[in-house]
């Protein structure tokens, strides 16, 4: 059996996400509108150029209230590019909160489950060291 399940009737799980670059930028998803069940989304932060020592985050806003839908930070590697011993090291983020994440990319995953819906959520990303 798939997991999550798959509605045979709406065809695949929807699916968003990308890979961001660079030393600072945000991430936007669905503020203004309404996710869809079965989101599964994964942005991979990747400071340019070069390996940082520190990834910040701050979730400006966020529109999850079901605890079966879900927005965590993710980190497999340190900064200097090694596996991390408790990898994945998850973090659930919550709105008005800063992370900071010594790794050498940072994985922003968000899903929902199939019985509800939410509003998306906002948060900027800046690196340092």
């Amino acid at each position: 059996a798939a997991y999550p399940p798959v509605n045979n009737k709406t065809g695949l799980l929807r699916k968003c996400g990308e890979v961001l670059g660079g030393s600072t930028g945000s991430i936007n998803y669905k503020t203004d509108m309404s996710f869809e069940p079965n989101d599964r989304c994964i942005w991979v932060i990747v400071p340019q150029p070069g390996p940082r020592s520190k990834i910040m985050i701050q979730v400006s806003s966020i529109g999850i209230y079901d605890s079966d839908d879900h927005l965590y930070m993710m980190q497999l590697v340190d900064a200097n590019g090694e596996e991390l011993p408790n990898a994945p090291n998850k973090t659930k983020l919550v709105r008005y909160q800063i992370y900071e994440a010594r790794s050498r990319e940072v994985y922003i995953v968000f899903y929902s489950d199939s019985s509800s819906q939410g509003s998306g959520f906002s948060l900027t990303w800046s690196v340092a060291g």
